[in-house]
Formats: structure tokens, C-alpha cells, sequence
């Protein structure tokens, strides 16, 4: 499924979607919201173009989940990318690739040295996974 531009639309009104496998949601104002559990057989989880302050919360729960891909807007400064953030990487069997774009000009060097390590812990130690910090 995909949506696009609809930046009124909360997320939480989706989790009645249950059989979804991939879910593409662009330029949408999602800001800092929870994955409902209902979301458990995605595969694909593709938020790109997106107002985003942090990842989704409860990302542990898409227990089917292989590819995750985030970017935020140029606009979206306040983006977070805090400690303990991708810690999901090494609960989620199935994952085979997480790439973050940052598309804001400014480099991952610029987020914490903590978050750094972590991502490039796992991407060290997650093995069949592929984690990504894209500029």
C-alpha cells in the first residue's frame, strides 16, 4: 500500500490494516508516532520524503519485517536520531536492510557519537543485515 501527501493522516488510523506487506508513505507529517502491532506482517516499511521528529516507536513489533527505509525533508531539522534508537535491528530476525537518508545537507557526523557507535556496532555485528547511514 501506498499513500502519499496526505499530511492530515494519522498512522495510528491504519492498524486496522492487518495483511499488509509492504507500506510506502511519502510526504506525509507523521512527526513522532508508535507502529500499531497490527503492522506485524510487514516486510517492506518504506517511510521516505517524510516530516519525521525521531524513528517509529514499537519498531520491535514488525517481526516479518526485511527492508526498513527512512528519510526525512530538508525541512525537518529537528529530526532525532537519539541513543538506543536502533537497538530493534538486533530483535528483528528477519531484517536484511535499514537505510536512513539524511537529505538535509548535514552529515551523519552531526548526530550524537553514541548513535554513531551503535549504528556502527550493528552494522559490525548484526549478521545478514545491512544498516546504512546515508547522506
Amino acid at each position: 500500500m501506498q499513500l502519499s501527501s496526505c499530511p492530515t493522516l494519522d498512522p495510528r488510523h491504519l492498524s486496522g490494516l492487518s495483511s499488509m506487506k509492504w507500506l510506502r508513505l511519502t510526504s506525509m507529517r507523521l512527526g513522532d508516532f508508535n507502529v500499531p502491532s497490527s503492522w506485524g506482517k510487514l516486510e517492506l516499511l518504506d517511510l521516505v520524503g517524510n516530516r519525521l521528529l525521531r524513528l517509529p516507536g514499537n519498531l520491535s513489533v514488525l517481526t516479518s519485517l526485511q527492508d526498513l527505509n527512512v528519510s526525512k525533508q530538508r525541512t525537518d531539522a529537528d529530526f532525532q536520531l537519539e541513543e538506543g534508537s536502533l537497538s530493534f535491528v538486533t530483535q528483528l530476525r528477519n531484517l536484511r536492510r535499514v537505510q536512513l537518508h539524511r537529505i538535509d545537507g548535514r552529515p551523519w557526523n552531526s548526530v550524537s557519537i553514541f548513535v554513531l557507535m551503535q549504528a556502527q556496532m550493528l552494522i559490525n555485528n548484526t549478521p545478514g543485515c545491512q544498516v546504512s547511514l546515508l547522506d
